[in-house]
């Protein structure tokens, strides 16, 4: 389950509770302290802009992270720093008394959370070549240990929000968890490189490439760019869900709201357990696994939300049930998103690879965020003056059935199902020829 490594997939645990823990607090600062509800669009506008500023960082921490590890400082001593920032951009975000402020400690936050994602996943795809697995297998297992933190932060979130005097001080409690963070990488083992290497020369890190010097450092190949286009389209696609968080603030308590989103988590571990109880070949051809997962998040999805408004349904409870479900079929939906990123990822620059796909996805979100903003403003949904919910159920079905638009893309995607199962029918070869260093390359990169 941990591909011999439980210790370093314990970080990815970490850095979801990092980010976990602190939103419900965050949720009821902005739309509750700050009337954030009253304008859910102007919400959705502050976090695709919050968002936008990490987005770009990724490939620069994962470039940055990638040359320490040629150097052989390795990748932890730059995670450490990252979780020591997080404490402070807490503490920012937790004090904002305006929208303005707010918005900077809300990036502060989700920039050291993308950095130290982009670290983690630089080390994973270096452990997923080492070991001959594919994408969707290591990035499920990350996936799976990022939810196990969630669901743990989730269930300590509402003890914090009902107990402390604040939602100010709920969030500022939770730097406890960033410093766990920093105990973790310190002291547990991460992956080894497969091979020892003499600390290189900058000037050596391109040397043997093609093309232009300024290509040598782009960390994607050309096959990158139909699964780079299909991730982009995947992700523009409009979203319900930050205005949806705006609907539930004004139908259950703070606390209810606290468990509501540990539903969340819950039912992204259910998603994650199925996804992982398909079958092994089925879960390789990227296309079916596409296709099945987009078909269940639009329907259940759909079902869900839109009966929840339709019928007018007050029950806290019902609101936490219906997080569970549409966030299981959400999380089955992007896991093949996040096998993608890992498979597209270069072998030299491999946290670099991966964030900039990675990139592609979020700046598909800023194009998502603003969309989704223009549809609440353009039905006038909230709960401001002029305005009410009475068009949510609309919105929420034309962001469901938007998710189709992938499917004509699919065909996009053939070459890398050929190339996982080529790799399938080497790995007998890689065992009975492991000294043939050209074979072991070309499959571990296929």
């Amino acid at each position: 389950c941990f591909h011999g490594h439980p210790a370093f997939f314990l970080n990815y645990f970490f850095l979801a509770a990092s980010m976990s823990l602190p939103l419900p607090a965050f949720n009821l600062i902005l739309n509750v302290d700050l009337h954030g509800n009253a304008y859910p669009e102007k919400v959705n506008t502050l976090y695709a802009n919050a968002l936008l500023l990490p987005a770009l960082a990724k490939p620069v921490v994962g470039c940055l992270s990638d040359v320490l590890q040629k150097w052989k400082c390795g990748r932890r001593r730059l995670l450490v720093a990252v979780f020591a920032l997080w404490c402070g951009a807490i503490i920012l975000a937790a004090r904002s008394t305006t929208l303005n402020m707010y918005f900077v400690g809300f990036m502060s936050v989700s920039l050291a959370a993308a950095a130290a994602e982009s670290i983690l996943d630089g080390a994973s795809v270096e452990l997923m070549r080492s070991l001959d697995l594919s994408g969707a297998e290591v990035q499920s297992t990350a996936y799976g240990m990022r939810m196990a933190g969630s669901l743990a932060a989730s269930l300590v979130s509402p003890v914090t929000v009902l107990l402390l005097p604040s939602h100010s001080a709920a969030a500022s409690a939770c730097i406890v968890v960033p410093l766990a963070g920093i105990a973790s990488a310190v002291f547990t083992s991460w992956p080894q490189r497969c091979a020892a290497e003499e600390r290189p020369h900058l000037s050596s890190i391109t040397a043997g490439q093609s093309g232009p010097w300024c290509a040598r450092w782009w960390p994607l190949t050309a096959a990158s760019a139909a699964p780079a286009l299909f991730l982009f389209v995947r992700s523009t696609v409009p979203s319900e869900n930050d205005t949806w968080f705006s609907f539930m603030s004004t139908k259950v308590t703070g606390v209810w709201f606290s468990i509501a989103m540990m539903g969340s988590n819950l039912g992204g571990i259910l998603g994650l357990l199925a996804f992982q109880a398909l079958p092994k070949r089925f879960v390789k051809q990227i296309i079916p696994t596409i296709l099945l997962t987009t078909t269940l998040s639009v329907v259940i999805g759909a079902l869900v939300r839109c009966f929840l408004v339709d019928a007018d349904v007050n029950a806290p409870w019902a609101f936490a049930l219906a997080h569970l479900l549409v966030a299981a079929v959400d999380t089955a939906a992007f896991l093949p998103s996040l096998a993608l990123c890992a498979q597209c990822a270069s072998k030299e620059y491999a946290a670099a690879g991966f964030a900039a796909m990675a990139l592609v996805l979020d700046m598909g979100d800023q194009f998502s965020a603003r969309l989704s903003g223009f549809l609440t403003e353009d039905w006038l949904i909230g709960s401001g003056q002029g305005r009410s919910w009475g068009n949510l159920d609309r919105l929420v079905l034309s962001c469901r059935v938007g998710l189709l638009v992938v499917v004509p893309l699919c065909p996009l995607l053939r070459g890398l199902d050929a190339a996982e199962q080529e790799s399938d029918r080497g790995s007998g070869d890689v065992e009975r020829e492991r000294d043939t260093g050209p074979l072991r390359v070309s499959l571990a990169e296929g």
